[in-house]
C-alpha cells in the first residue's frame, strides 16, 4: 500500500510518452510516478504535449520542453498507441537522460517489442518467461517487471451479497481467435456453476462485480501471466488461475492463490471451496495482504528508478506498512 507521506529522496523529471486515459495499462505507471512525487511531461492526446499521431521531436516536443525548462532526468515510453508515434534515434540526438520501455503485452508481442526495444538503453518486460528471448535478440538491458495493482481502483466493496459462485471480468468473446481456450472454460463452467461475466468490465464495475462473487477464475494467454492475478488478488476474493511456473516463488498455491491443471480440475476445486467458506477467506485474505504488501504500482515505479538510477529512491515501507 502507498505510504500516505510518500517523498523521494530526489525528484526526478520524466519525459513519459504513453496513454493517461485511464483504460490503458499505462496510466497507471502516470498515475503512480506523478503521485510519488515526480514531474512528468506527458506526449499523448491528452497530455502536457498533445499528439494524435507520428510525431517529429524536435519540432513537437523539443520546443515545448525548452519553453518550460523542462530537461528530463529520463524518458519512459509505456507500452500505449503514442509510445510507437516517436522515433527515438532522434530523440537521442537531443536529449541525454536514459532511455526506458515499458513493455505491458509482452507475450503477444514479444518479437516486436524486441525488435523496437533496440532503441532504448532499458527495457522491462511482464513476463519473465521471455527474458531468455530478449537477451538473444534485444541489445537494450532487460529486466523482468511484474504487473501490478492499484489499491485505489481494485479494492474490496463492502456491504455486497455474495450471489455468485464464480465471476470473470475481462476479454474473451470480442477476440475469439485469441481467447478460444477461455471461452471454452467460460461455456462449460456456466452450466454448471452460477458464473457472472462482464466482458469488458474495468475499473467499478470490475469491482463490483468480484464484490458479489465468492471466487474469481482466470486463464492466462497462452498459458500465462495476466494483470488480471494482480488485481484479483487486490480484490480480496479467492483467485483460481491456471498453474504456471511465471508465478513461482511469486505467489503459493493455496496460501495466496490456488492453480488448476485442466478444466476439471477446476470444476472441482470450485465445488470443494464452495463447501468450505473458511478456507476460500483464509486463502482470499492473504493474497490480497500479499498483493498490498509486495505488488503495488508503488513497489513498480520504485523498482524501475531502483533500476535505472542505481540508487534508494525511496525509504523502505515497513513490512506492516
Amino acid at each position: 500500500m502507498l505510504p500516505s507521506n510518500i517523498r523521494p529522496h530526489r525528484s526526478r523529471r520524466i519525459l513519459f510518452i504513453g496513454d493517461i486515459y485511464d483504460k490503458y495499462y499505462s496510466y497507471h505507471y502516470y498515475k503512480f510516478f506523478t503521485r510519488m512525487g515526480h514531474q512528468l511531461m506527458t506526449v499523448c492526446p491528452t497530455g502536457n504535449i498533445p499528439v494524435n499521431g507520428v510525431f517529429s521531436f524536435r519540432k513537437t516536443i523539443l520546443p515545448l520542453l525548452q519553453v518550460n525548462g523542462f530537461v528530463p532526468d529520463l524518458v519512459i515510453a509505456a507500452e500505449s498507441p503514442p509510445c510507437y508515434w516517436a522515433n527515438y534515434q532522434e530523440l537521442r540526438k537531443w536529449l541525454h537522460a536514459p532511455m526506458v520501455f515499458l513493455s505491458f503485452d509482452t507475450a503477444l508481442r514479444h518479437r516486436e517489442h524486441a525488435i523496437f526495444g533496440n532503441d532504448f538503453d532499458m527495457v522491462f518486460i511482464s513476463q519473465q518467461d521471455y527474458l531468455d528471448y530478449f537477451y538473444k535478440n534485444c541489445g537494450a538491458k532487460t529486466y523482468w517487471l511484474q504487473y501490478g495493482c492499484d489499491p485505489e481502483v481494485h479494492q474490496p466493496l463492502k456491504n455486497q451479497a455474495e450471489i455468485y459462485d464464480l465471476a470473470f471480468a475481462g476479454s474473451a468473446w470480442c477476440y475469439p481467435r485469441a481467447y478460444q481456450r477461455r471461452i471454452d472454460y467460460l461455456t462449460a463452467l456456466q452450466k454448471v456453476f452460477s458464473l457472472k461475466i462482464g466482458e469488458g468490465f474495468w475499473g467499478h464495475q470490475a469491482a463490483e462485480l468480484y464484490a458479489q462473487s465468492r471466487m474469481i477464475f482466470n486463464l492466462g494467454l497462452l498459458n500465462g501471466v495476466n494483470p488480471r492475478i494482480y488485481e484479483a488478488l487486490s480484490y480480496g476474493k479467492l483467485l483460481l488461475t491456471n498453474r504456471t511456473q511465471s508465478l513461482q516463488g511469486v505467489f503459493a498455491d493455496h496460501v495466496h492463490l490456488v492453480f488448476y491443471d485442466n478444466l476439471n480440475h477446476l470444476a472441482a476445486l470450485i465445488r470443494h471451496f464452495l463447501r468450505q467458506p473458511d478456507k476460500r477467506l483464509k486463502i482470499a485474505q492473504q493474497g490480497h495482504y500479499k498483493a498490498w504488501l509486495k505488488h503495488t504500482f508503488y513497489h513498480r515505479v520504485d523498482q524501475v528508478l531502483r533500476r535505472v538510477f542505481q540508487e534508494q529512491i525511496y525509504a523502505p515501507i515497513p513490512e506492516n506498512g
